[in-house]
């Protein structure tokens, strides 16, 4: 509801199989279909894997996969003119419900565990809802003002990128997995720190925000590692197994 626009995909072999993700030239009407990936710049995708059971998919259904991962990845949408693609840039937030991990084509940033809330948490949440001071809209136009202006402040300040690259070194020499996507993953938190303060933050305190949103950011994954395991046991028993999407022969 925070967003100004969004996409609901549920996933299901039937539904993948069904009809092309992206627009397709018509060469009988010499029309271009409209295909569901066909959406304006700063929609939110959410893809709903929770319907999808063991199956087979055609030729239509993988080419949906990889119109997603290359959604995911690239951030465009390839227009299939049947001999040709074009490809068409796109700005959009990808969300994916799941049992179990997503499916391996479409990869994922972030992973959050979903836990149930009894009654007592519900209601907590309501009451700290009705003591909010700032309405739905207020946060709505201030995402989107933080979103305009992402592209207007430029990090200009070379002390905090190399504090940023010095800080990535250190994290490469006690985490082998650090990679590319981890330098650009916190490129991309300070632009956006310095955004949400709309550029008036000093780069002192834009280096302590960003080293607190680490610190949460690794709590976090520390504190979802441990649902891992029971995760993995309820998918074992009636999750979907992800080996078992395949090709029609």
């Amino acid at each position: 509801e925070l967003k100004p626009y969004t996409l609901n995909i549920n996933l299901s072999i039937n539904y993948l199989n069904e009809k092309r993700f992206v627009p397709v030239k018509n060469n009988k009407n010499d029309e271009l279909e409209i295909g569901i990936l066909q959406f304006g710049d700063n929609t939110s995708c959410v893809i709903d894997e929770t319907l999808l059971n063991t199956g087979n998919l055609n030729k239509i259904g993988l080419l949906n996969v990889d119109a997603l991962k290359i959604l995911i990845n690239e951030q465009k949408v390839l227009y299939d003119f049947q001999y040709h693609s074009i490809p068409f840039n796109t700005n959009c937030s990808v969300v994916i419900l799941s049992k179990n991990r997503p499916l391996p084509q479409l990869r994922t940033q972030c992973f959050i565990y979903a836990q149930q809330c009894d009654d007592n948490d519900d209601d907590e949440l309501n009451e700290e809802e009705e003591d909010n001071q700032f309405t739905l809209d207020q946060f709505r136009i201030y995402l989107s003002i933080c979103s305009y202006l992402m592209n207007k402040f430029a990090l200009n300040s070379e002390s905090v990128i190399k504090g940023i690259e010095d800080d990535f070194v250190d994290i490469r020499k006690k985490d082998n997995s650090a990679n590319e996507d981890t330098l650009h993953h916190r490129l991309l938190m300070m632009r956006l720190i310095n955004s949400s303060f709309l550029n008036k933050t000093s780069d002192d305190d834009m280096m302590n925000i960003l080293k607190y949103m680490q610190m949460l950011e690794l709590k976090r994954k520390l504190r979802n590692d441990k649902f891992k395991p029971k995760i993995a046991a309820k998918s074992a028993a009636k999750g979907t197994p992800l080996n078992s999407i395949s090709e029609e022969k």
